[in-house]
């Protein structure tokens, strides 16, 4: 992806945890960089066939199972091989 591309591209969010993905989305938006939430994980493929100019990041919720996660990382390699991922991890009951 050239500096130009990921200058304007989005930062996807693959979280199945709705508030936590709609909080990590502010705090990007905040920083003026686009994002977009997919909280169904059936449906990240589809949102990134559909999306130019593409995606700069991704970042993956801890609310994904790691079984989950160890698939959609080795998808996600193979469909997006220059993009940075971020795997998110956590407490959720932590305040």
């Amino acid at each position: 992806m050239s500096d130009e591309t990921s200058a304007d591209a989005s930062i996807l969010i693959i979280d199945e945890n709705r508030d936590a993905a709609t909080q990590l989305k502010s705090m990007i938006e905040f920083l003026d960089r686009p994002a977009v939430v997919v909280s169904d994980v059936a449906q990240w493929e589809s949102v990134v066939e559909s999306h130019a100019p593409g995606f700069s990041a991704v970042f993956l919720g801890n609310a994904l199972a790691a079984k989950t996660t160890k698939k959609l990382l080795a998808r996600l390699q193979e469909v997006l091989p220059d993009t940075q991922i971020v795997v998110v991890e956590g407490d959720e009951d932590r305040a």
